[in-house]
């Protein structure tokens, strides 16, 4: 589980997030949504203890984020961020791999057992068919597909992800959604995912957070929440909404 409560936040003493409250239980799938410049991306910041609130706390399975050893937090919970491509010339293969490191000892190597379960992970999410490419030498979807891999290995109780399928195309988003959502349904993991999809996030989620200028609009169950209305005061679109399939954007 993981929680915000009371969160305050300013950028340059100008204050942008106030009073947060969220919760995120075991064994749901989460998506943020909001248009630019919401607040989405400080959130995932915050929750990840990359970024300390002015004021409120951030619990991740009921302790506080910021005195948990690093190495110890990346046991308990993994990132994606908008940014995180890898510049060095890795193989896709080592990026993967890169998500056991945190279970690890300190110069103890990967032995046949856990290669054999990597490239199962990899065969799942068919990024095997590239293992041996550079990261830097792959399109920009097919390298989020490793970045997700990656955190299938690592095999975390709560996975956050922002904006993480933004560069996929539509076939291989919605496999990685529903890998993500078998996570969540067999292994009682929580997943919070940034997203711009609105169709997506309507197929996927348990329960959305729309957020607006920096606070939460309305949160709760997906069907509940994703209404046409909220979704006009939040974006500024019309929808028509077809229960149980999604959104069609009203052009006129």
């Amino acid at each position: 589980m993981l929680e915000l409560k009371n969160i305050h936040f300013s950028y340059n003493k100008e204050p942008f997030i106030d009073d947060l409250n969220i919760k995120i239980s075991n064994g749901e799938m989460v998506s943020v949504l909001g248009p630019n410049g919401s607040g989405k991306s400080t959130v995932v910041k915050i929750l990840t203890g990359e970024m300390k609130p002015g004021h409120g706390t951030v619990h991740l399975e009921g302790s506080d984020i910021h005195s948990i050893p690093i190495r110890e937090l990346a046991q308990r919970l993994s990132v994606m961020t908008q940014n995180a491509g890898i510049n060095f010339p890795y193989t896709c293969l080592e990026v993967v791999q890169m998500g056991l490191y945190p279970h690890k000892d300190l110069g103890v190597g990967i032995d046949s057992k856990e290669v054999e379960e990597i490239f199962e992970l990899m065969e799942k999410t068919e990024t095997h068919e590239f293992a041996e490419k550079l990261i830097t030498e792959v399109s920009g979807g097919e390298a989020q597909r490793v970045l997700l891999t990656r955190i299938l290995a690592q095999n975390t109780p709560v996975i956050v992800l922002d904006e993480a399928f933004s560069a996929m195309d539509v076939a291989h988003r919605v496999d990685m959604l529903r890998i993500m959502k078998k996570q969540v349904q067999r292994k009682n993991k929580s997943v919070i995912a940034v997203m711009h999809d609105l169709n997506m996030a309507y197929l996927f989620s348990d329960r959305v957070i729309l957020m607006k200028s920096g606070n939460v609009f309305a949160e709760g169950l997906t069907d509940e929440v994703m209404t046409p209305d909220n979704l006009y005061h939040v974006f500024g679109i019309r929808v028509t909404k077809i229960d149980g399939k999604g959104f069609l954007i009203e052009t006129n």
